[in-house]
């Protein structure tokens, strides 16, 4: 299990975009310009990509790429525990044992 933190988090609240935040992957990486997304089928992480607009076709290019998918969810996890505790006006830089919102 890696050692998650979401530095430099934003609340932003508009269309299905909750908040920016910056993950920090066992202080050894850091992905900046990610945000927490809330949509139909529930919250998502964002990563940075590339706009690209070819021949009336729009693609994204992202500049982050994963090869364990158990990675992606513990971000996700850690980008909603800290969206809800700033959102409840606890603002802690790390996951507690039994955090239950």
């Amino acid at each position: 299990m890696a050692k998650i933190v979401i530095e430099k988090y934003r609340k932003y609240e508009q269309s299905g975009m909750k908040a920016f935040g910056d993950v920090n992957i066992n202080n050894a990486i850091t992905i900046c310009g990610c945000r927490l997304m809330d949509g139909e089928k529930g919250f998502w992480v964002a990563y940075p990509s590339n706009k690209v607009d070819k021949n009336g076709e729009t693609k994204y290019y992202p500049h982050v790429k994963f090869s364990k998918q158990e990675l992606i969810k513990e971000i996700l996890d850690a980008f909603i525990d800290e969206h809800k505790k700033q959102i409840s006006g606890v603002a802690l830089t790390e996951k507690q044992e039994g955090d239950i919102f």
